[in-house]
């Protein structure tokens, strides 16, 4: 096999990781290492992220069970129990833990673990303003009033819009388009996805797959094929389709 396709996988993996997804990091490992052959210079380092997801797991189970508010307090003095917090609060009342929240939001830094949070607090319909910084930017929301990317005019739009492009001509690239568009959506919170974003951001997200998983030719074909204005998309990063 391509050896581009191991480091892509191993980049997918840690990028999979530090989204805080560990189970699907986990499964894409260890269907990797079930592989009757991995070349020799990929097969330690799948060892060894299969080491490192072991690890996280272990570490998540042991914070989940944290229920103590200033054991949660401490451990987000540490960059490295971050995670751990958020996991633990996913599995808690928040309403019994605002002074946890506010020192959260206030000292997080990474944008996913930041958007889990929101979402988090969304769901349980917490009425009290956060506010949280993040690249120079100062977002303040009351967790209550904001709309989930099921319930949005705009994520509807952009799931429509890609079902209409790929669904006859490539239904895989399809279920990877909208597993996309909705982690994008769920990253902007609070902000959400409007009407107006619908089809640059589509667009972005099906020319990033189109340049990963096929040709310059066929992307040129499904421009001319839906009239496609290229002008009308979307900067996005690579991150973005992890």
């Amino acid at each position: 096999m391509d050896t581009n396709y191991y480091t892509k996988i191993i980049q997918t993996i840690r990028e999979t990781l530090g989204n805080g997804d560990i189970e699907s990091a986990r499964s894409l490992c260890d269907e990797e290492l079930g592989m009757p052959y991995i070349p020799s210079a990929y097969l330690g380092e799948l060892e060894g992220l299969k080491r490192e997801i072991a690890s996280l797991q272990k570490e998540k189970q042991r914070t989940t069970r944290i229920e103590d508010p200033q054991e949660l307090m401490d451990l987000l003095d540490d960059e490295n129990g971050r995670f751990g917090v958020v996991a633990a609060l996913s599995g808690l009342n928040l309403r019994e833990y605002d002074e946890v929240l506010k020192k959260a939001f206030a000292t997080i830094t990474d944008r996913g673990l930041l958007s889990v949070l929101v979402e988090l607090c969304a769901r349980q319909q917490l009425h009290t303003e956060y506010t949280f910084t993040y690249d120079h930017t100062t977002y303040s929301f009351i967790p209550a009033s904001l709309e989930m990317p099921e319930e949005s005019e705009g994520v509807d739009a952009c799931l429509a819009l890609a079902d209409e492009w790929l669904s006859n001509e490539n239904p895989s690239m399809l279920k990877l388009a909208n597993e996309a568009l909705l982690r994008i959506a769920l990253m902007r919170l609070p902000e959400g996805v409007s009407l107006d974003e619908a089809e640059p951001l589509t667009l972005a997200v099906v020319k990033k797959l189109y340049e990963q998983l096929a040709s310059v030719q066929e992307w040129r074909e499904f421009c001319e094929k839906n009239t496609i204005d290229e002008n009308r998309i979307e900067e996005i990063g690579i991150e973005d389709l992890i």
